[in-house]
């Protein structure tokens, strides 16, 4: 990559920051202003032809107008030199797949806020009729105030739309079941990657044999993290439904689960609340009950209709003896 060290003339790529299956990520500065970037430069075969690589930097331009504070932003995706690249705004912090692997699993609100924060930047994309297409740890930048960025969205629904022989590059362990099929995507696509996202962060492990293709049943989360409540292992288990009908229609729908606070502190934290003084029960106001009044008086009055209607036929029954 020696040759390679200049894009758009403008910002030159610096050091490589890590590998990933379909793009080495590089620190790069713009050589104007002197302000650090992160590029995605793709590996060379994704830009074969003019054909490919066509297709793939329309996919990424629709992406780029997609603005949200948990996407990083795009500058400038192209191509040169026989490779495409997207320039992002520079982010620093760590990858997720590094904090799980240093840390095993994260503390419950911990990783209830990164995936809140993952779900509404996927849920902007969704708005603008994009589907992800995936997403897996290592595209998610936590900053040290743990701030999310999610980098190359968009990018695996652009190469799993060139075609299967391009698919290679993307990592099947975060792919739906339906894309391990070949078949079409959709929002609930994104929420099964999600839901792999968050079934890691809660329990510091993949949840399936990664030889398992059919993915039916995932490893039950208790048997690894105690803390976690069943109501909680539904909602990942719903997630990471095989059928994409049967899980949560969009990012969105996951993320107001996520978001619900009460919900969250007594399905998830059950621990705490048993800790806290009770609060006090809130007094009712005295009130008259009309409703009951009116329906307890007809009762009576049937009431006391069938005792002289018995009363009367007693009576004449009596007289004929």
């Amino acid at each position: 990559m020696a040759e390679l060290f200049m894009l758009a003339n403008r910002f030159r790529l610096l050091n490589p920051v890590r590998e990933l299956r379909a793009a080495t990520v590089y620190a790069a500065q713009d050589v104007v202003t002197g302000q650090r970037f992160t590029a995605y430069l793709f590996r060379a075969s994704l830009c074969s032809d003019s054909t490919v690589y066509d297709k793939l930097l329309q996919n990424l331009r629709a992406i780029s107008g997609v603005s949200h504070p948990n996407l990083a932003t795009i500058y400038a995706p192209g191509y040169e030199g026989g490779y495409c690249y997207i320039i992002y705004e520079e982010v620093e912090g760590q990858p997720l797949s590094e904090i799980i692997r240093r840390e095993g699993p994260l503390p419950l609100d911990t990783a209830l806020n990164i995936a809140v924060q993952i779900c509404d930047g996927i849920d902007a994309l969704h708005k603008a009729g994009i589907t992800n297409g995936g997403v897996s740890p290592d595209d998610v930048m936590v900053t040290g105030e743990g701030l999310v960025k999610l980098l190359g969205a968009g990018v695996p629904s652009a190469i799993y739309s060139m075609g299967p022989s391009y698919r290679i590059w993307l990592d099947p362990l975060y792919l739906a079941p339906e894309q391990l099929r070949g078949g079409h995507i959709n929002p609930a696509t994104d929420v099964y990657a999600i839901g792999l996202i968050i079934y890691e962060m809660l329990c510091g492990t993949y949840p399936f044999q990664k030889n398992d293709t059919l993915r039916l049943e995932p490893l039950p989360m208790r048997a690894f993290n105690r803390e976690i409540s069943p109501e909680l292992e539904q909602v990942v288990k719903t997630a990471l439904q095989p059928e994409p009908s049967l899980r949560y229609r969009n990012a969105r729908q996951l993320s107001q689960l996520l978001k619900n606070k009460v919900a969250i502190a007594q399905r998830i934290q059950p621990s705490l609340l048993e800790r806290r003084e009770p609060l006090p029960a809130p007094e009712e106001e005295e009130h008259i009950d009309w409703l009951a009044l009116v329906l307890g008086a007809i009762a009576l009055l049937a009431v006391a209709g069938m005792v002289i209607l018995w009363t009367i036929v007693y009576n004449k029954y009596a007289g004929l003896l």
